[in-house]
């Protein structure tokens, strides 16, 4: 805040814009995470290895 205040700019602007991050943060992680933790639990779908050859 005392930066924006240094930089003329509106402090309760960028404390609302810090806010609105906050919340979009706290709603995105976990759903980036889910997905990405599905991701890397699903069996990996490459075709099998012929050992002989």
């Amino acid at each position: 805040m005392l930066t924006a205040y240094l930089l003329g700019l509106d402090p309760a602007y960028v404390g609302a814009h810090h806010v609105a991050r906050f919340i979009a943060l706290s709603f995105a992680v976990p759903i980036v995470a889910r997905l990405i933790g599905a991701a890397a639990a699903r069996p990996d779908k490459s075709p099998p290895v012929d050992e002989d050859v």
